[in-house]
């Protein structure tokens, strides 16, 4: 999984409406309006409205978050004296961005990042342990690729009708997901 889209389902499903109400507004997230989220224009997406009245005018701001990565979400710490160094790669701007002049750019002035001892250990890395949670979504192409027309986190279904997933030659669950989504049923 890429890392915007872990960043994105760990932040819609690791927290709950008051968490995404208010500090989670400091890392720009407000609901999108469905049916809307491919709109260039904010007038019908309530989330784009509330992101654009904040860069509209190349409007300098500020974002902070937490950095969603397995070595982040542990409970141990690093051994005294080790440098640790984080290289963050930034992802295109047709990716960021959502507009229909497709030479719009992102342009980082500074940053600052709050540095301090941080100390974590890993042990046993990898396990090779069957994961608790698997997350399955579908993104048109080009804006998984990055188009300034489309939404990157605009999910469909894209009229999927059946869904198996085997663990160690074992189908879990025991019956395959059958989606009906003209009459919203799923068996």
């Amino acid at each position: 999984m890429t890392y915007p889209y872990r960043s994105y389902m760990e932040s819609l499903l690791a927290y709950d409406s008051p968490a995404k109400n208010s500090h989670m507004s400091m890392r720009m997230w407000y609901k999108d309006t469905a049916g809307h989220m491919d709109e260039c224009k904010p007038d019908k997406n309530e989330g784009l409205k509330k992101r654009h009245e904040l860069t509209k005018n190349s409007k300098v701001f500020e974002l902070l978050g937490p950095i969603h990565s397995d070595f982040f979400n542990q409970d141990r710490f690093l051994l005294n004296n080790v440098e640790l160094r984080i290289k963050l790669t930034r992802s295109r701007d047709a990716f960021v961005l959502m507009s229909t002049n497709r030479n719009e750019k992102v342009v980082i002035f500074g940053r600052n990042t709050f540095i301090g001892v941080q100390d974590k250990s890993i042990s046993n890395l990898h396990l090779g342990q069957i994961p608790k949670r698997i997350i399955i979504g579908f993104v048109s192409n080009p804006a998984f690729n990055g188009s300034y027309q489309y939404n990157p986190f605009n999910f469909q279904h894209y009229d999927l009708n059946y869904l198996s997933l085997y663990v160690d030659s074992e189908q879990i669950p025991a019956q395959p997901i059958t989606p009906d989504y003209e009459h919203k049923f799923s068996h």
